[in-house]
């Protein structure tokens, strides 16, 4: 059978389970195995004359004996078709007494796989019709990828493979860092490696709620424990979406995950209470040790791991300083030579959150680690030794007056990011050096849209992220406009089943949550992506958009949450 080990099954055995996982990978990388790629199969089992040596041969041959129980165990869906899983199976075939050379070996499975992927019918070449799918190109390119590691004794670990690098699939991805080539020796644990059968991979997750903390009169971190146990891997400064039930319905909002991924054990965010916030003021209230829920993650672009340098300014205000608490955390355990100024504005003393913990990271990392507790106001009765100061150039020129030379991260609420971008800007950084976090308020057209439904003197409070402030209701003083009936359109959720009339002005995610349709989303801004779905026919809208690609939008990607329908008809694979 596919799945039995080295010890118990044939060098031919090994090479045939390869082959037959090497071409279900491709094959059906989009889950459309075809006719015409079973019948290329069968036509190089029956003409084995294209392939010399006895590796492929034996192999051929021990594939055509159990072509029946392999296709059997595809249809139960007992093997494996993941990156990790041909990593294990290539590393087993190089691993036999018996084996050619690695580099036979290696060769021999290229011509395979070139074999398998010619198209030999003069009809479809003619027209063009010969190049693989997307999905299956991406596959080829993986398998390609991993063909071309260097050292055989990589691939006989049992693909294991870094923990932040795994897919909602099991397949390896490459960081940003190393697809750029940078220097990942500055984060000197950077390589080290989970089995990818114990590791929190992107999708739901049951966790269990096993500590509250409080760090401030206004702050707790709730830690959380994957009720399967898992370690949780995911990149310092990543978010994962909660979902909560919460006044009769599912709620879901993101948080950016305050713990280190250096600790896997657990995970952990922190949360301000928000005046008049549904999710901040629900977690406060009721979130306890033994709540049991799902979380979905990791996600979020936003993370020194892709972005290594010698030198970093981390500048963050209010409950921005959870993404850079977790990144360091992980530049401290990890034992990082990186030199950091950080720079953290608060309101007053009473705000500052994880102060304690700041002393101990000052401790670890000694002259590498020069940090700014800044509050804006110091009120009657506080003691304070240090500045008081609001964001500024001077700040930045007295903290930092290398700023030039470093990485920039900053997170906080939208106007603070925005400050601190401009002031950057003005004094020539270098942006592209730049990074800030994607969470936000809504675009102004989602809280026009949303006021437009409202009475005519108080608009609709726009929902705010996690990370940003209350945004306060905007009072009209202007005459109400004259009342329109917008157009009615049809929006299809495929996956789901589920058709559903709308206005032309609805939000396609607003939509989905009031019909129970589980999408995953973040920052509702239209910032991060997480609501990413494909549209398969009809036109849909997006104002301020800044999380697709051009390649995308040409394969018809729309984002949920500020996708507004604009033909009768929309049909989503959601």
């Amino acid at each position: 059978m596919p799945n039995q080990t080295a010890n118990s099954t044939s060098p031919a055995e090994n090479t045939a389970n390869l082959l037959f996982s090497l071409f279900v990978f491709i094959a059906d990388a989009d889950e459309g195995l075809s006719a015409r790629e079973v019948q290329r199969l069968n036509q190089m089992l029956d003409d084995t004359g294209w392939c010399t040596g006895n590796f492929m041969q034996g192999g051929l041959e021990n594939l055509r004996e159990r072509y029946a129980d392999l296709w059997k165990d595809y249809q139960k869906k007992t093997i494996l078709r993941d990156l990790p899983t041909l990593a294990e199976k290539l590393g087993t075939v190089l691993g036999q007494p018996t084996a050619p050379p690695a580099g036979e070996v290696v060769t021999a499975l290229r011509e395979f796989l070139d074999h398998l992927s010619r198209n030999t019918s003069p009809t479809l070449v003619r027209l063009g019709l010969v190049a693989l799918s997307p999905a299956k190109q991406k596959a080829r390119q993986d398998v390609d990828s991993l063909l071309a590691q260097p050292l055989a004794d990589r691939l006989v670990q049992a693909a294991t493979v870094m923990p932040s690098l795994v897919n909602e699939a099991g397949q390896i991805l490459p960081s940003q860092a190393e697809a750029c080539g940078a220097d990942l020796s500055i984060w000197p644990a950077a390589t080290l490696a989970y089995s990818p059968d114990l590791t929190w991979k992107r999708g739901r997750t049951a966790v269990r709620c096993v500590a509250v903390i409080p760090e401030t009169h206004d702050v707790k971190t709730f830690v959380f424990q994957a009720i399967k146990p898992v370690l949780f891997a995911y990149k310092p400064g990543q978010f994962a979406t909660l979902e909560l039930p919460i006044e009769g319905k599912t709620i879901r909002r993101s948080y950016t995950i305050s713990s280190s991924p250096s600790r896997p054990h657990t995970l952990s965010i922190t949360v301000k209470r928000v005046p008049g916030g549904l999710v901040s003021n629900w977690l406060h209230d009721n979130m306890q040790a033994g709540f049991e829920f799902n979380l979905s993650g990791p996600n979020g672009d936003f993370t020194c791991f892709d972005a290594p340098a010698q030198k970093l300014l981390l500048i963050a205000a209010g409950s921005g300083i959870t993404p850079v608490m977790s990144m360091l955390r992980w530049i401290v355990d990890t034992s990082s030579s990186a030199n950091i100024v950080f720079l953290n504005n608060i309101r007053t003393p009473a705000d500052v959150i994880f102060g304690r913990e700041f002393e101990y990271l000052g401790m670890r990392m000694g002259a590498n680690l020069k940090m700014g507790i800044i509050p804006g106001s110091v009120e009657p009765g506080q003691s304070w030794n240090g500045p008081v100061a609001h964001f500024s150039e001077h700040l930045v020129r007295l903290w930092a007056p290398d700023f030039i030379e470093r990485e920039v991260f900053v997170c906080g609420p939208p106007g603070y990011m925005d400050c601190v971008r401009s002031t950057l800007e003005r004094i020539g950084y270098p942006m592209h050096h730049y990074h800030q976090e994607s969470f936000g308020a809504p675009p102004a057209q989602r809280a026009a849209h949303s006021a437009s439904s409202a009475p005519a003197a108080v608009a609709a409070k726009p929902e705010v992220a996690p990370l940003a402030p209350p945004a306060a209701p905007v009072v009209s003083t202007l005459p109400a406009a004259p009342a329109t009936t917008p157009e009615k359109v049809e929006i299809v959720f495929s996956r789901s089943s589920k058709t559903i009339y709308a206005s032309t002005g609805d939000f396609i995610l607003d939509l989905a949550d009031e019909h129970d349709i589980k999408l995953e989303s973040s920052c509702r801004a239209g910032n991060c992506g997480t609501c990413k779905i494909r549209k398969t026919e009809g036109d849909v809208e997006m104002d301020g958009q800044q999380a697709l690609s051009e390649t995308d939008i040409l394969e018809g990607y729309v984002l949920a949450c500020i996708g507004r329908a604009c033909s009768k008809r929309v049909v989503l694979e959601a």
